[in-house]
């Protein structure tokens, strides 16, 4: 399980930035509206959302949790400290406080991205399903009581409800619930190729499998050695764990298989050319019933 508070958050001050947006944002396909707080401008992330301003320093992020979660679960996590590897570490200095009974905060100092930072941090989880945490951040010489007001204030403006269901989250979890999957893909020819071919069966109860094999040789001398005769290579890769269909803010369909050894991968959903199934930007083939144990 990932911290709730700063998964990722150092991909944050690395990544490309949308349209600035201001006023009331509405997100209906995640369940989650909130209002720009006054003197900032808003940006999607890849990870998140984060405010920025002309005026006032630092920055105000909105993180997703990685599950629903629950207060006392947030609070230990809190309490422990939070260390996303080198460079990444920020320590709570105060005493937590409760806003109601689904969100907890307090101020926490450190670095990120090797920058020391002191910050206010709101979670607020969500009744629906996953929270979010607010992160209020400036340098320690910037930092001032106004950060916890921001920090505050936009926790208050966060409305949850039950997340309305995308067209194209419908059409894959139709398409897909029982599904087996199949990529295959050959290069070369007889005497100096090889394949490489991935099937996932994704069961109806929510388990899935994951089989990844890959073959190469060559049989021609010249292009080996003058010794070698025939050179070959085969590996494989073989998951379990549980799978689901999800949708982003803006009703795009992914996939994700939560592997039991905790490897989490994730797959951008589409049909291009109307019916042509790609798995982020590979052609899959759905190619019958899952075969589920």
């Amino acid at each position: 399980m990932k911290l709730p508070f700063f998964t990722f958050l150092f991909l944050l001050f690395s990544t490309s930035f949308f349209a600035q947006k201001t006023g009331h944002i509405d997100y209906e396909y995640l369940g989650i509206s909130f209002d720009t707080p006054e003197g900032w401008m808003g940006q999607e992330t890849e990870t998140g959302y984060i405010f920025t301003s002309h005026t006032i320093a630092g920055m105000i992020i909105i993180l997703p949790h990685d599950e629903q979660h629950t207060i006392e679960e947030v609070e230990a996590y809190a309490n422990s400290g939070i260390n996303e590897g080198p460079g990444n570490q920020l320590t709570l200095t105060g005493k937590l406080e409760k806003f109601g009974t689904r969100a907890i905060g307090g101020e926490f100092s450190g670095k990120i991205d090797w920058t020391k930072v002191n910050a206010f941090v709101v979670a607020k989880l969500n009744p629906y399903g996953k929270g979010v945490t607010i992160i209020s951040t400036t340098t320690p010489e910037q930092y001032n009581a106004n950060y916890r007001k921001y920090a505050v204030e936009l926790a208050n403006s966060i409305q949850y409800k039950q997340a309305a269901e995308s067209q194209a989250l419908k059409q894959f979890r139709q398409d897909l619930t029982g599904a087996k999957i199949k990529h295959l893909n050959t290069f070369g020819d007889a005497s100096n190729g090889g394949s490489t071919k991935i099937e996932m069966d994704l069961c109806v109860n929510g388990r899935f499998s994951y089989y990844y094999s890959a073959f190469s040789g060559a049989n021609n001398a010249n292009e080996i050695s003058d010794f070698d005769i025939s050179v070959s290579s085969n590996s494989q890769d073989n998951k379990l764990g549980n799978w689901a269909i999800e949708q982003d803010g803006h009703g795009n369909a992914y996939l994700i298989l939560n592997c039991e050894n905790g490897e989490v991968i994730e797959y951008d959903l589409s049909y291009q050319n109307g019916t042509d199934l790609h798995l982020d930007d590979t052609r899959y083939y759905n190619i019958g019933h899952a075969q589920c144990y």
